[in-house]
């Protein structure tokens, strides 16, 4: 967390401190920033949700097949094949489908939002060369300039990989969370019986 915030206060340092140098390059720099953050972020909670939904669906999985292996005489005495391989083809099918659901937003988030910002960088030269031409700006200007972005861009990067490792963290932490609170939905009674022949 405290990497992030470092990644996070350099960004809004670089982006201030190109708002000095261009007001234009500087405004479009750090609005692009900040809306890539807000990009992926999104992406990321969605992310998450699909991930939590896929992983119950795997763990629904796994453990019809540990009963399919552990009841394997009563699966072919009772005629069960037909129904579990029903309910497993739909458990994994729900499964490929928050799969897909999940690896739509981590792709977006880890392709589209550093293209936005290779874009950005890519505006600042038609802003910048004609003030080149024009004689405000020097080279060594567009040099500082494209510098400042780079940087940002590379704390963009540094920060992104702190928030997948702390939303890879989250997960883990909410799926032993719901494990350790586990609270059966029916429980059992003792004493309830009140028949004496007990052998």
């Amino acid at each position: 967390l405290f990497d992030f915030l470092i990644s996070m206060g350099t960004i809004v340092v670089d982006a201030l401190i190109l708002v000095f140098v261009d007001v234009l390059i500087g405004a479009i720099t750090l609005v692009l920033t900040v809306a890539c953050m807000f990009i992926f972020v999104y992406h990321m909670k969605k992310r998450d949700a699909y991930t939590l939904v896929q992983r119950s669906y795997q763990d629904d999985i796994s453990s019809l097949y540990s009963q399919i292996i552990d009841g394997h005489k009563e699966v072919h005495s009772f005629n069960l094949k037909e129904d579990l391989e029903r309910v497993l083809e739909r458990d994994k099918e729900n499964w490929k489908k928050f799969f897909y659901k999940k690896r739509l937003h981590s792709d977006f988030a880890e392709s589209f939002v550093p293209f936005i910002l290779g874009l950005g960088r890519i505006i600042a030269y038609p802003i910048a060369i004609p003030l080149i031409i024009s004689g405000q700006y020097s080279v060594a200007m567009l040099v500082l300039i494209i510098g400042y972005f780079e940087n940002m861009q590379e704390c963009y990067e540094e920060a992104a990989t702190h928030i997948l490792g702390l939303a890879k963290s989250a997960v883990a932490i909410n799926r032993r969370h719901e494990l350790l609170s586990y609270r059966p939905t029916q429980k059992m009674s003792f004493g309830d019986d009140d028949t004496d022949d007990i052998k």
